[in-house]
């Protein structure tokens, strides 16, 4: 569970990172359309192909009836491209924030240890857990003091500064995962 109201808010924790050791899980064969994605070795293709199989699935059965892989990948994607293209704070503003312990799990899934430590601090800023309604984020977002609002910039800083590899932790938990991934 993330930490509650008077965790610290610095958004700057020790560098961290999954190993390659300690993998127990068997790889079976890929799906095709999964195969697709995990080749792909372009940042911006492989994240597009990835929103592109993974997005219309949540869009027709919402986030609960996507399969395991599925929900890791699409709360990966969702947090990864909302940060690059505008900064956390947009990612809790949006949708996209409707998520937000599916999303700290699914980094701890992958071994993103970096990125989940910085997202749990960050949501050490709220005032109790993290809504999962946008209204009521953004009600208490406005009431934030300039301490909240630097969390969010520290947050930017250190994802800027260093952050796991996303992609390659992702790719390697689909493979790990794949007999869980849809078939369609």
């Amino acid at each position: 569970m993330a930490a509650k109201k008077g965790a610290k808010a610095s958004a700057v924790p020790s560098k961290g990172g999954k190993g390659s050791g300690g993998k127990s899980a068997t790889k079976s064969a890929l799906p095709a359309e999964l195969a697709a994605i995990v080749q792909q070795t372009d940042p911006e293709k492989f994240w597009t192909l990835l929103n592109d199989t993974v997005f219309p699935r949540y869009e027709r059965y919402g986030l609960e009836g996507l399969s395991r892989p599925e929900r890791v990948a699409h709360c990966v994607d969702w947090l990864v491209r909302e940060t690059e293209a505008v900064g956390i704070k947009k990612w809790f503003e949006e949708i996209a924030g409707n998520y937000p312990y599916q999303t700290l799990e699914a980094f701890k899934e992958i071994g993103a240890e970096h990125t989940y430590e910085l997202l749990e601090m960050l949501f050490g800023v709220f005032p109790e857990e993290v809504p999962d309604d946008q209204d009521e984020r953004l009600a208490i977002m406005l009431d934030f003091t300039g301490r909240e609002r630097r969390a969010f910039k520290e947050f930017d800083a250190a994802w800027a500064d260093y952050q796991d590899d996303h992609m390659k932790l992702l790719k390697e938990y689909l493979e790990e995962h794949a007999a869980e991934w849809r078939k369609e």
